[in-house]
């Protein structure tokens, strides 16, 4: 039997390709390695930079925010901060998914 590991901090057992950035990396696809992800500080803040850029944009292209208002709903929201946090293991995720968690915040929160 072959392990396989996803930038994931849980068990995927559905592939869904619409949570893919399809401009990022090689395209709108699901990536696997046998080797667990070790990475560095400074490849963190990479990741974590790209999808917080990531959400900005979608905040704007999906909901309308001006570019302000996108930068503070982010940035004050409960998903960031677990995004900076390594052990949340969201910086491994993708943009779309960490999108669907901070637009379940801010319905909750009535803000969106």
């Amino acid at each position: 039997m072959i392990t396989l590991y996803h930038g994931s901090n849980v068990r995927i057992t559905d592939i869904d390709l619409k949570q893919c950035n399809p401009y990022k990396d090689f395209g709108q696809a699901f990536y696997l390695t046998t080797e667990k992800m070790n990475i560095s500080e400074q490849e963190f803040k990479y990741l974590v930079e790209g999808i917080t850029s990531d959400l900005i944009q979608l905040l704007i292209d999906r909901v309308h925010h001006t570019l302000p208002h996108a930068v503070e709903e982010v940035y004050g929201s409960n998903i960031y901060a677990a995004l900076l946090r390594p052990s949340s293991g969201l910086y491994s995720q993708s943009s779309g998914y960490v999108y669907s968690l901070l637009e379940n915040e801010l319905k909750q929160s009535h803000l969106f």
